[in-house]
């Protein structure tokens, strides 16, 4: 079997500044409203190299953020918003919240070259206040393998394949599928016990500048995954991306933040 040529879904911070609004969803997810994904992060990153790029991520507690390993990989730091649906605060919203970090930790096995252990946390540079609009993810126990459970993939990514970043929050809908069925696209060594995937039905899909983003159980909001690569083969295709298993890292997650 021939392996899928995988690529990182996170975007170049120039994107997240110039792209203008697009009417073509990011793979027909729909705008959020406020509150409806109060754990929601906006992850900007300078890189030690002058440049930037953007991810998403997830507030695990008032002072750490759940991200994408890659998405640290080069970083200086870190503006880290939360309590937003939109990507520039251009209406003095006094709801919306945004810190500046230097401190993550990124696993201690995670490999660029195989996505391994993709997954990384921010220390926020101080304890922030929940509100309706900012509270932490709900965190699985257990080892469910989550195949065919509808699931909500959130970010302010791509709205299409060589187009802009949301300037609104998007969330889809999608459905887990089972690792064998994902290594039929990715090939099995890029699919490991680590990973969980998904997709949707209506071409739905996690695109640049989601890396690190929530993907979590539609019923109750759990979260079971954190975006980490896509196929090169773009994103409006309708094949399933594919997610660090948060069940397998819960341990990591508990021992880095005490959460």
């Amino acid at each position: 079997m021939q392996k899928t040529v995988y690529f990182f879904l996170l975007a170049s911070f120039l994107m997240t500044i110039t792209s203008a609004d697009d009417e073509t969803r990011v793979v027909n997810g729909k705008d959020a409203e406020l509150g409806q994904f109060p754990y929601q992060a906006l992850v900007l990153i300078r890189l030690a190299n002058g440049k930037g790029a953007l991810c998403g991520g997830s507030l695990l507690s008032a002072e750490w953020v759940l991200t994408a390993g890659h998405c640290v990989q080069g970083a200086e730091s870190f503006e880290v918003t939360l309590g937003a649906v939109e990507l520039k605060n251009n209406t003095n919203d006094s709801g919306r919240l945004t810190l500046s970090s230097t401190e993550f930790i990124r696993h201690e096995d995670y490999q660029a070259g195989s996505a391994t252990n993709d997954v990384a946390v921010i220390k926020l540079p101080s304890k922030v206040t929940f509100t309706d609009r900012i509270q932490p993810v709900k965190l699985p126990t257990g080892k469910d393998s989550y195949a065919q459970q509808h699931v909500l993939v959130s970010g302010f990514g791509q709205q299409k394949d060589n187009g802009g970043v949301a300037q609104k929050l998007q969330y889809a809908p999608l459905t887990v599928i089972s690792n064998t069925e994902c290594m039929l696209v990715y090939g099995p060594a890029a699919i490991k016990t680590s990973n969980v995937c998904a997709r949707g039905v209506n071409r739905e899909s996690a695109c640049h500048g989601d890396s690190g983003g929530p993907l979590v159980l539609e019923q109750d909001r759990t979260l079971v995954g954190v975006v980490s690569f896509g196929t090169l083969w773009g994103c409006e295709r309708g094949l399933p991306v594919v997610y660090a298993r948060v069940t397998e890292f819960r341990d990591w997650i508990k021992e880095k933040t005490n959460v």
